[in-house]
């Protein structure tokens, strides 16, 4: 799950996200160490087609944002999930 960024005043950008427990990368969420958060939209393919030489494979266009991630604390966890899930109810 992975719900919006939001920025903050001091143009830092805050986007909550699901990681399993189990996964190995959860146990890399202590605040220090760095990953990199890869956003893509809804045109974000790019076909061969577009291109005019005929030497060109497929693309996506992406955003590339590095940072720190730590991890939520239960309370606030637990009500992003209910949001996720009043959201997208049908």
């Amino acid at each position: 799950m992975y719900t919006l960024p939001t920025f903050k005043s001091d143009r830092a950008a805050s986007a909550p996200f699901a990681q399993a427990r189990g996964n190995a990368l959860a146990s890399l969420a202590d605040g220090r160490a760095r990953w990199l958060l890869v956003i893509d939209g809804a045109d974000a393919y790019v076909s061969a087609d577009w291109y005019l030489s005929p030497d060109h494979a497929p693309s996506w266009l992406h955003r590339a944002v590095p940072g720190t991630v730590e991890r939520m604390p239960e309370r606030p966890m637990r009500q992003l999930f209910e949001n996720e899930l009043e959201r997208s109810a049908p």
